[in-house]
C-alpha cells in the first residue's frame, strides 16, 4: 500500500539525525547567511568562546543589528522625502495664492517673473510665448518671446510637462540667470485656441532640484492656476 504523502514526508524527516544535519551545513557553510529567516525560528546556544563552538547568538544579534540599522535608514529617507514634499507643497499653495490675488493683468505678469521663483525656492521662473516678429523685447514685458514652433524643442513628442536633471541653463528660456541654472522643468500652458502657444519654466540651481523620475502634479496644479489667472484678465481686458 502506497504512503500518503504526509506520511512519506514524515518518514524522510524521521531518518534525519543531528550527524546529518551537521554535514549537510558543513557542505553549506551559507545557507543559514542565505536564509536569515531561519535564525528567527532556532534556539540560540548560551554565549560561548571556543575556536570550536558557533556563536549563534552573536550572529543572531549582529544580524538583527544590520535590520535594525537598515530600518532606521529607510525610515530617515522616507520622513525627509515626506518633509520636503510637505515644504514642496507649501511654496506651491503660496504661489498659487499670490498669482489668483493679482491686482491686474501687468501685476500677473511682473508676479510670474519677477517674484515666483523666490516664493518656490528656486533660481528663475520664465512665461514663454510662441510670437512672430516684434519690435519690443518680450523681457521687457516680463515673457520670453520664442519663434513659432519652438515649443515642439522643448515638449517633445507633444509632451505636457518635461524635467530635465544635471544640464545646463538655457538662455533662450532663462536669460541672465542660465548660468546657474543646473535642472529644469516645462509645463505647457493652454490659454486658449486663438492665444499663442506658451510653456511655463521652473529652473532650479541643484542640480536634481527637477529630474526625470520626479512626481509632475504640484508642477501642472501651478501651471492650471496660472492658465485661469490669465484667462481672467485677458477677459476682463476684452
Amino acid at each position: 500500500m502506497r504512503e500518503k504523502p504526509d506520511e512519506a514526508a514524515n518518514a524522510t524527516w524521521s531518518t534525519l539525525d543531528a550527524e546529518t544535519v551537521i554535514a549537510y551545513l558543513r557542505r553549506h557553510p551559507d545557507f543559514l547567511a542565505d536564509r536569515p529567516e531561519i535564525i528567527a525560528c532556532l534556539t540560540p546556544p548560551e554565549f560561548r568562546r571556543g575556536e570550536s563552538v558557533l556563536d549563534m547568538q552573536r550572529f543572531m544579534i549582529e544580524r538583527l543589528r544590520s535590520e535594525i540599522d537598515l530600518l532606521k535608514l529607510r525610515e530617515h529617507k522616507l520622513l525627509a522625502v515626506a518633509e520636503a514634499s510637505l515644504a514642496d507643497q507649501t511654496r506651491v499653495q503660496a504661489a498659487a495664492l499670490a498669482i489668483l490675488n493679482a491686482q491686474s493683468f501687468e501685476h500677473l505678469i511682473r508676479l510670474v517673473h519677477a517674484e515666483l521663483a523666490a516664493k518656490l525656492g528656486i533660481e528663475a521662473v520664465a512665461l514663454c510665448l510662441e510670437t512672430g516678429e516684434v519690435t519690443v523685447s518680450g523681457r521687457d514685458l516680463g515673457v520670453v518671446l520664442l519663434k513659432p514652433g519652438a515649443l515642439a524643442g522643448y515638449l517633445a513628442d507633444g509632451a505636457d510637462v518635461v524635467l530635465a536633471d544635471d544640464v545646463e541653463g538655457d538662455r533662450a528660456i532663462f536669460g541672465p540667470h542660465a548660468a546657474r541654472v543646473r535642472s529644469h522643468a516645462f509645463v505647457r500652458l493652454k490659454f486658449g485656441v486663438k492665444a499663442p502657444a506658451a510653456l511655463l519654466a521652473f529652473g532650479s540651481d541643484r542640480r536634481e532640484g527637477f529630474h526625470p523620475d520626479q512626481g509632475t502634479e504640484l508642477l501642472k496644479f501651478l501651471a492650471r492656476v496660472l492658465e485661469v489667472a490669465v484667462r481672467r484678465w485677458l477677459s476682463v481686458a476684452s
